[in-house]
Formats: C-alpha cells, structure tokens, sequence
C-alpha cells in the first residue's frame, strides 16, 4: 500500500475522531447551560413566591382571625332597571 493512501486514510479517520470527540463536548455544555438556566429559574420562582407571601401575610388589611383580605377596589357596580 503506498503512503499516500495511508495517510489519507489515517487523516480522514482523525478527523472522524476530532468531530464526534467536538460533538460530545458540545453535547456536555449545552446540558450545563441548560442545568443553569434551570437552577437560575427555580431562584427567581422561589423569590417571587416568598416576596409574595411576605407582602400578603404583612398587607394593613389582614386580620388574625379570618386570614388575608382583598382591598376594597373602590369601583361600585349600578344596578341594571329594567
């Protein structure tokens, strides 16, 4: 066999390796970034719900005994005549 079409051929099978080694590392920071993102979501959640129930629970118009309330809107509804 002449060394021409062994290098080629040991060439072609690098470049084979080289891609799927690219292909696996590429595959490994794309679940991080995902993993991330998910970590970052489940903070901000978790913050927002806390915030929430802090504002809820500490609102002037809560009462001990029957819990949280709605405030008054103000906006009165007119009956209908018929």
């Amino acid at each position: 066999m002449p060394i021409s079409t062994m290098t080629s051929a040991s060439t072609a099978t690098e470049q084979k390796l080289v891609v799927a080694a690219q292909d696996e590392n590429d595959a490994i920071t794309t679940w991080k970034n995902i993993r991330t993102a998910a970590y970052v979501g489940l903070g901000v959640g978790g913050a927002a719900m806390i915030t929430g129930a802090v504002f809820l629970l500490a609102s002037p118009t809560a009462d001990a005994k029957t819990g949280p309330r709605v405030r008054d809107s103000g906006v009165r509804r007119q009956r209908r005549r018929l």
